[in-house]
């Protein structure tokens, strides 16, 4: 997962099969870290945590629930954009 901090507004992607996560934080004092657990756990309604990649662009995250709850909820949010 790739995140790209400073944008205007906080949003999540998928480009060729990297998922692009926009922040609104600036890379400073770990404000986009806890911007992306933040905004990430509410949204998929589970646990958030940064495995690997704290002062990268490129994270690794561990999150509270499988994959198939994963993929469903990926799936909701998607069709809630169209």
């Amino acid at each position: 997962m790739k995140v790209v901090p400073n944008s205007r507004r906080f949003s999540v992607q998928s480009e060729s099969g990297v998922i692009r996560i926009k922040l609104r934080s600036a890379p400073e004092k770990g404000e986009a870290n806890r911007e992306l657990v933040r905004e990430l756990s509410g949204l998929l309604d589970c646990s958030v945590e940064i495995v690997r990649g704290h002062a990268s662009k490129t994270k690794e995250l561990e999150l509270g629930l499988g994959d198939d709850e994963l993929k469903r909820k990926l799936l909701e949010l998607n069709k809630q954009k169209k």
